[in-house]
């Protein structure tokens, strides 16, 4: 599930993603908070898990439909999308503008490429993202002195002041998340979604129905 809001991909970040102290935010004198994650012990798997398959009637697609893990993980994701939307508004930026801004802040000089995996969005959306950044004055583009056929992008101090006002607004909406938890919970409920990317990055594809069906011809 796409974050969109921050820094998603430590790896995307290269070498300088060591310094990056997610799951904090950067105040207005440029300091973060501390914050040591919790351990959270490994949790029981269940490969028997088995869905329903599809069935008339109201109270069964009620019934069915909780059972489905994404869809609450849906539902939460543009809860949320919604939420930090609207807390951005007052500063003329989306969740993707500001997504990049903050990548940006803790890792200055970063391509588009980055940008696009750092903020889980694709390469044209970023594009167009930086266009818009860019027109506000509040990023400059210039060529990498690695590569120069590559643009790297960096904060201007406007942006940079602009970012640290909007993340406020934006760190608010993830507070309201936390405080709905406790300690132990944000911690195991962090380690369950982070199970979530890797059942799907790592299963193997879902076998079609066609393919399960017997050749006529065998």
């Amino acid at each position: 599930m796409p974050y969109s809001g921050g820094v998603t991909d430590a790896s995307s970040l290269g070498t300088a993603d060591a310094s990056s102290p997610y799951g904090a935010s950067p105040s207005a004198d440029g300091t973060h908070d501390d914050v040591e994650p919790a351990r959270v012990p490994s949790l029981p798997c269940d490969p028997a898990f088995r869905l329903p398959a599809p069935r008339r009637g109201e109270g069964e697609l009620a019934a069915d439909a909780e059972l489905r893990l994404g869809l609450h993980i849906k539902l939460a994701e543009q809860a949320m999308m919604s939420a930090k939307a609207e807390a951005l508004r007052p500063f003329d930026l989306t969740v993707a503008q500001y997504g990049a801004m903050l990548s940006l802040y803790y890792v200055p000089g970063q391509s588009p490429s980055q940008l696009a995996r750092a903020v889980a969005v694709t390469p044209q959306t970023m594009g167009a993202t930086l266009d818009k950044l860019a027109s506000k004055s509040l990023v400059t583009r210039e060529p990498s002195k690695l590569h120069r056929k590559v643009l790297v992008v960096t904060l201007t101090p406007k942006g940079e002041k602009l970012l640290v006002k909007a993340d406020a607004a934006a760190r608010a909406v993830e507070e309201r998340i936390g405080q709905a938890f406790s300690a132990d919970e944000r911690a195991q409920l962090r380690e369950l979604l982070k199970r979530v990317s890797a059942a799907l990055e790592e299963s193997d594809p879902p076998v079609s129905a066609a393919n399960t069906e017997s050749d006529p011809d065998d």
